[in-house]
C-alpha cells in the first residue's frame, strides 16, 4: 500500500533583510494551504508594522502545475499581502512552461506588477528581494 504523506509549507523569516521566504511542498493540499494561510494572516501584520517587506517563494518542487483550485486561493493571499506591506516578490519556478504561465496568471490576478519576477535559481531570486532594501527604504 502506498501512503501519501502530506507535506507542509516551510516558512523562514529573514529579519535583517525583511524577507519572508516560503518553500512550497511538491503537492499542495487544501489542508496544507489553509494552515499556511492562517500562519501568514498572523505573521504578515507583524511584518507590516515595521514597514515594507519582501517575499521569496520557492515553488520549484511543483513539477508542472497546481490543481485548479489553488491559484485563486494563492492570488487572494498575494493580493492581501500587497495590501499589508509586501513590496518585492521573487518566485523560483521549475523549468515547466505551464508552471511559469500558471504562476504569471496568479501574480496578474493578485495585481502584482513589476515588483514580481520569476527565477529558476535561489541566488538570483534572493538578490532581487534582499538587494532591494536599499532602494525601497
Amino acid at each position: 500500500m502506498t501512503r501519501l504523506v502530506e507535506e507542509s509549507f516551510v516558512v523562514t523569516l529573514h529579519e535583517e533583510e525583511r524577507v519572508l521566504e516560503v518553500v512550497y511542498p511538491a503537492r499542495i493540499t487544501l489542508a496544507a494551504f489553509e494552515k499556511y494561510r492562517e500562519d501568514m494572516l498572523a505573521t504578515i501584520p507583524k511584518l507590516e508594522a515595521g514597514g515594507k517587506w519582501h517575499c521569496l517563494v520557492d515553488q520549484s518542487r511543483i513539477s508542472a502545475t497546481m490543481s485548479p483550485d489553488m491559484p485563486p486561493r494563492i492570488a487572494d493571499l498575494v493580493a492581501w499581502s500587497l495590501e499589508h506591506g509586501m513590496d518585492r516578490v521573487a518566485r523560483i519556478v521549475s523549468p515547466s512552461e505551464l508552471g511559469r504561465m500558471q504562476t504569471g496568471r496568479i501574480l496578474r490576478a493578485a495585481g502584482v506588477g513589476e515588483s514580481a519576477m520569476l527565477f529558476q535559481d535561489r541566488e538570483a531570486a534572493w538578490a532581487f528581494v534582499a538587494g532591494s532594501n536599499e532602494e525601497s527604504s
